[in-house]
């Protein structure tokens, strides 16, 4: 486990499910995201999922079929993506399939500076609005990949697939749409930054 998470002691939560997306196709990276290492010589998929299960009893990973992750991550649970929808709400809902009572903590696996005091910020805020349908950090716009999602608002967007195939599946929509907690972005921007190309690396 990484250095940074060694000492926090935390009690994890039982009524949330950690959910590590992995299945984006990287390809503007140009290799698999999740297997990039950072400097502690982790993957980003260990380091998101060592973050998650440190403030959950339950963490999976969502992934491509063609994705395999067992020599990294032997004991994880890992979900393959069906074609539901498109874009990273598809990993979600997939995960909402098999845990449809669960509320879902999403986080991207190119999101390599997130850390564990973002996670509890946003889980105290579902703890004073339980009745919330997300929460979510907000500048300009919300940051819909590290974001809590009830299971409730999770069924209805599932429900709204199933019956109609122009669903807007863009996590933007849904978001602006629904009772959502939002949640000033951090003064530490580099907690959300989001690494898409090789540049972003450095």
């Amino acid at each position: 486990m990484n250095n940074i998470f060694d000492e926090l002691q935390i009690k994890k939560r039982q009524d949330v499910i950690g959910v590590v997306l992995a299945g984006g196709k990287s390809s503007r990276m140009g290799s698999d995201k999740a297997l990039l290492l950072n400097d502690f010589q982790n993957t980003w998929l260990e380091r998101q999922y060592n973050l998650l299960s440190l403030h959950f009893e339950n963490t999976v990973v969502s992934k491509r079929k063609v994705q395999n992750y067992n020599e990294i991550l032997s004991s994880a649970i890992f979900i393959n993506d069906e074609d539901l929808v498109v874009g990273p709400l598809n990993g979600i809902l997939s995960v909402h399939k098999k845990y449809p009572t669960n509320n879902l903590f999403v986080l991207a696996i190119d999101l390599p500076e997130f850390n564990s005091f973002a996670v509890s910020n946003i889980l105290d805020h579902f703890t004073r609005n339980p009745l919330s349908d997300a929460v979510a950090f907000r500048g300009e716009y919300y940051e819909p990949l590290c974001t809590l999602y009830s299971s409730l608002l999770l069924k209805r967007i599932y429900n709204k697939v199933i019956v109609s195939q122009n669903f807007n599946s863009k996590l933007q929509v849904i978001l602006s749409e629904s009772n959502v907690v939002s949640i000033p972005k951090p003064e530490q921007d580099s907690i959300l930054r989001n690494c898409n190309f090789p540049g972003d690396l450095n």
